[in-house]
Parts: C-alpha cells; sequence; structure tokens
C-alpha cells in the first residue's frame, strides 16, 4: 500500500514544476503499488495539479516510447502513468510491426495530448498511416507534425479531411513531405487551411511560384506563425542531403504583402539563402506586422546594409529575433541593439555571428539589456569579456543563457558560476566549456541555484567530483551531459 511518504513526495513534486520534477514523478507513478488508487484518484489530482504547468514541461521522453515498445505489457503498465499525463509526445525514428503500432495508438492515456510529432516513423505503410487516423490519439491535439513523411494525395486528403474535424486542432507542420505542386494546391483548397493558427511547410523543395502561390491564396485570414526555412539536425547534414525551400525574388514580393497574412506575427525562413536587399523589400512590406523574426544562416554579410535592415520600422517592432550563422559585423550588430525600439527586444540569438567584445560592450550599454529575457551567444570565441554580462543587475530580466562553444579559461567560468546573476537563470548551457579547480572550488561555495530548471555541460566535464558537487547544489534541476558539436539546431526561436 502507498504510504502517507508517497503522498507527500506526490504534492511536493507538483508544486514544484521543473525537468527534474517531471523525471522524479515518472519514477513515483510507474512504482506505485495499488494500480485502481493510481488511476482513480492519483492520475486525477496529478492532472488537476499540472494545469499551471507550461506544456514545455510535460513532454514524454522518447527513451520511455522505445521502452514502451520493446518489453512487453509490464513496461505498459510502468510507462502507462506518465504518458497519461504528457501534453507533447514524439515519436522518432522507429520502425513499428502494425499490431504494435495499433496496440500503441489505442492506448487509453492520451486524453491530455496536446501536440504529437511523428518523425521519420515506419509503421505499416498505407494500413499504419489509416490505423493512426482511425485512432483516438489524434482527439485531443491541437498541433500536429509529420517530417520525413511521403503522402500520397489520397493520404493527404484524408489526413486534411480528419484534422479538420478536430475540436481544437489549429497548427500542422509537413516538414519534409515532399510535396508536389498539386498537393500544395489540395492544401491550400481544404476547409482546414482557414482555420490554422501555424503551418510549417520546411525543407520540401518549394520553388518560387510555389511560395507566391502561398501567398497569392488568400487563404491564411487567422495564419499567425509560419515556418518555411529549415532544421538540419546536425552539424554534418550538408547541401547534398537538403530540401531547402527557394523563396527567390518572385517568392518573396507576394509574401511581404500585408494582405497576403494579415495576422502573421511569427515567420521562420533560415537556409533560404536570402540576401539584405531581399530582406529590405520584406521589411518595407510587413512593416510593423511581425513580432518573431528567424533568420538563421541566410546572406547578411554586407555590413552597411545589414545596419540599415535592423534600423527599419519591422526589425524595431520585433520581440524576438535569430540571426545566428550570420557573419554580421559590428556595425550591423551595434544598430541591431542600439535602435530605438517600438517593442522590448525578449529573445536574442547571435550565435556564430562573429560577436566579440565591443559588441558585448554594444549590448550592455543598450536599452535592450533591460529586456533581454533568452540571449544565445554560442561559439563566438568569447573569453573573458563575457564576464561583462554577468554584472549584477545589468540583464534583470533574463532567464535563458548558452555560451556553449566558448572555451572560457578556467578562472573566467570561476568567476561566472559565482555571480549572483545564476540566481535568476531558468536555463544555462556551458558545454564545451573548461571546468577546472577554480571553477569546481566556487561551485561549491554557491547556496544553489533557485530558479535553474537545466544546467546543460558537455560529456567530458561529467567527472565525479562535478556530479557529486552539482546533485547536492540543485537537486531539482536537470543536469545533463551532452556531446557539442556546434549543433545549428541547438536553439529554435519558437515553436507552432
Amino acid at each position: 500500500m502507498p504510504t502517507s511518504h508517497d503522498f507527500g513526495d506526490l504534492r511536493s513534486l507538483l508544486h514544484r514544476p521543473s525537468p527534474a520534477s517531471w523525471d522524479q514523478l515518472a519514477t513515483l507513478l510507474a512504482s506505485w503499488p495499488d494500480d485502481a488508487e493510481l488511476r482513480g484518484l492519483v492520475l486525477p489530482y496529478c492532472r488537476e495539479q499540472m494545469r499551471s504547468w507550461p506544456d514545455r514541461l510535460r513532454s514524454a521522453d522518447s527513451r520511455w516510447i522505445e521502452r514502451l515498445m520493446m518489453r512487453g505489457e509490464r513496461v505498459f503498465q510502468r510507462y502507462y502513468p506518465i504518458l497519461s499525463l504528457s501534453r507533447r509526445v514524439a515519436f522518432s525514428e522507429n520502425t513499428f510491426a502494425f499490431a504494435q503500432w495499433q496496440e500503441l495508438l489505442n492506448l487509453d492515456c492520451w486524453s491530455e495530448l496536446d501536440s504529437l510529432k511523428l518523425d521519420s516513423l515506419k509503421f505499416g505503410g498505407k494500413r499504419g498511416f489509416g490505423a493512426l487516423l482511425g485512432s483516438n490519439i489524434l482527439t485531443p491535439l491541437r498541433h500536429l507534425h509529420l517530417r520525413d513523411f511521403t503522402l500520397t494525395d489520397p493520404m493527404l486528403t484524408a489526413l486534411l479531411d480528419r484534422l479538420a474535424a478536430l475540436p481544437d486542432f489549429e497548427s500542422l507542420e509537413l516538414e519534409r513531405c515532399h510535396l508536389s505542386a498539386p498537393q500544395l494546391q489540395l492544401l491550400l483548397d481544404h476547409e482546414l487551411t482557414p482555420t490554422l493558427l501555424g503551418l510549417g511547410l520546411q525543407d520540401n523543395r518549394l520553388k518560387e511560384q510555389d511560395i507566391a502561390l502561398l501567398a497569392q491564396s488568400h487563404r491564411f485570414a487567422r495564419l499567425e506563425k509560419l515556418m518555411l526555412g529549415a532544421r538540419p539536425e546536425d552539424p554534418y547534414y550538408t547541401d547534398r542531403h537538403h530540401f531547402y525551400n527557394t523563396l527567390g525574388p518572385s517568392g518573396l514580393a507576394p509574401l511581404a504583402e500585408a494582405s497576403a497574412f494579415p495576422a502573421l506575427i511569427g515567420l521562420e525562413l533560415g537556409y533560404t539563402e536570402l540576401s539584405v536587399k531581399e530582406l529590405m523589400a520584406l521589411a518595407h512590406g510587413m512593416g510593423s506586422q511581425l513580432r518573431m523574426l528567424d533568420l538563421q544562416h541566410n546572406e547578411l554579410e554586407q555590413e552597411a546594409e545589414a545596419a540599415l535592415l535592423f534600423e527599419t520600422s519591422m526589425v524595431r517592432h520585433l520581440e524576438h529575433v535569430n540571426l545566428s550563422d550570420n557573419a554580421l559585423g559590428k556595425r550591423a550588430i551595434s544598430a541591431l541593439v542600439e535602435a530605438p525600439r517600438e517593442r522590448a527586444l525578449r529573445t536574442l540569438m547571435l550565435s556564430r555571428t562573429g560577436y566579440g567584445k565591443q559588441d558585448v560592450r554594444a549590448l550592455i550599454n543598450s536599452p535592450v539589456c533591460e529586456t533581454i529575457e533568452r540571449l544565445e551567444l554560442m561559439d563566438n570565441e568569447l573569453n573573458e569579456e563575457v564576464l561583462e554580462l554577468f554584472v549584477e543587475q545589468r540583464f534583470p530580466s533574463l532567464c535563458h543563457l548558452s555560451l556553449a562553444g566558448n572555451v572560457f579559461a578556467d578562472s573566467v567560468m570561476a568567476e561566472l558560476v559565482a555571480s549572483p546573476m545564476i540566481d535568476q537563470l531558468r536555463v544555462l548551457d556551458l558545454r564545451s566549456t573548461n571546468i577546472g579547480p577554480r571553477t569546481l572550488s566556487a561551485l561549491k561555495q554557491r547556496e544553489g541555484f533557485p530558479r535553474m530548471e537545466h544546467f546543460c555541460l558537455s560529456t567530458r566535464a561529467k567527472s565525479p567530483e562535478l556530479r557529486r558537487t552539482l546533485m547536492e547544489l540543485a537537486p531539482h534541476t536537470q543536469i545533463s551531459y551532452e556531446h557539442y558539436t556546434n549543433d545549428p539546431t541547438s536553439g529554435l526561436l519558437f515553436h507552432l
């Protein structure tokens, strides 16, 4: 029988939302001794208490799915409780026998599901796809993401029909689904399209005329977020593998017309080879409409012209911007942070841009340092100048900081982890940085990380002494040790 200690642990975890609490909750529920009590009392209590948890914390671990499908009925019972509380589930690169796939779809644990991603799956071909459309796993969905699928015309039609009948569905991603021009027209003509708030068509080899057709259809009166770029999954994903979309002048011009997407606030155009000149046309067309703009890995190399782009009304109204993997010059970065703003800048992603000492000083002396909540400066060869970011109260709103790929000296790291500003961070990424004796000593002198949800370090920093120190220092923080490979997809600006 469960003890008062079990219920006490349960209440404690539910009142402390974090990735670590989510993992500990999975372990606690998996070993709950009374199945009737678990289903009739404990899980309903958990669902009620977790209404205030952000969906990003209630994501099913991909390892749970793998174990679920490999080890039979006892493992189904082990992972059923936490899956029944999950808001986001991703099935990635798995192969299911048809019977196994049906069994998974028919589990009665998907009532809380909000977002489902199916990535490079094999599950019985058309018959497995039909089982998916006929299952209850789709019923509660708001968002569906299909990646690396080949859809026939009848399959696409059946999918759109099913999604149109769902009561809460609003966002669809068809990434690398090899969409043909007729299939794009089928999507545009369907009754689902005018109801969408989010649409992702990344990596479909769309041509300029396809983008123009999309923009000129005037079928997206409610659309708020549009993804047309690419998200290569690792640094070895080269041009030989890509299915990048091509915007070009004739595709970009209709896209920039305000009447094409009157409600649009988020636009993702990564890896689309756009020049500053083309983006200036977008800026003049969009005006003050956008709040989020992702321009990762484009051709923003003309420093003077990029500076002019960053002074336009479009950029001054942005709240979230990703300019990573562009060779921005100092003048351009200074223009971005120093130009008068119409809306507060909350997310700034400048990884692999050559961001240096002068840029650090431009940022800390600008008004945007008061409002920045998420800052990513990966792979910019920063060292002691980064300490200027950590002066107390300089970034009062900052909660997400990534400095991965900058190989700091041990003395710099020691000052960094001892800074009072660490107390306000929710996410800190220090992969590939140096954890030496001075840094370890500074960590031991801390009293903890009061708000930290996720602290990410490299696998080479995973010494027994460091692990013990961090477990004692931050028992409720998710500490991960991950291999750092200059991954260009480590941070997405926004999700649908």
